[in-house]
């Protein structure tokens, strides 16, 4: 009688732990879809900027050309031509460093969601793993529980809390960024 009341103790608290453990991971996933979300967010944006980089890149670069050409025709005017041929072509160097700038911040965005994609598909297959082993071990709990020898169900509480100390929990969750 008191192997059972001890059995079935055994088996309700590591239904808990098992019942948490599944919300420390869905918790856990949730997050990395949030991350993931916002780093898309993040990338669609710098997609958006690159766009009106070049838009401006462009247009910076025609404005110079044509100061240019102007600057060939125009001797007589030769000193105002060259103060604005030397302008379009300050800001044509600032245009280009910008496109620069807008693409790298683009090929790092790309490569943080690659990752964080990454990340939670490794999650999302841990998950669903585990979530497969913890239906077969309340599974198994719940038949034991109609088993009257109790023995038999203090080996498998004692052989799954073994087996739980020795696997490494939310490993790919603490991955630096």
């Amino acid at each position: 009688m008191r192997n059972c009341l001890h059995a079935a103790q055994s088996r309700k608290a590591m239904s808990k732990i098992l019942k948490e453990e599944s919300r420390m991971e869905k918790q856990s996933l949730k997050v990395a879809i949030t991350e993931l979300e916002s780093l898309q967010r993040a990338h669609k944006e710098s997609m958006k900027l690159e766009a009106n980089a070049i838009t401006s890149h462009s247009k910076t670069k025609s404005e110079h050309t044509k100061n240019m050409s102007l600057f060939e025709g125009l001797k007589k005017e030769y000193q105002i031509m060259e103060r604005k041929v030397e302008t379009s072509a300050i800001v044509l160097k600032r245009a280009d460093e910008a496109l620069e700038q807008h693409k790298a911040r683009v090929r790092e965005a790309m490569s943080a969601v690659k990752q964080k994609k990454e990340e939670v598909d490794v999650l999302r297959a841990q998950h669903s793993a585990e979530e497969r082993e913890r239906a077969i071990r309340m599974s198994g709990l719940k038949k034991k529980e109609t088993m009257p020898d109790a023995l038999e169900s203090d080996e498998v509480v004692s052989d799954i809390a073994t087996k739980q100390k020795h696997r490494p929990r939310f490993s790919g969750i603490m991955a630096p960024l």
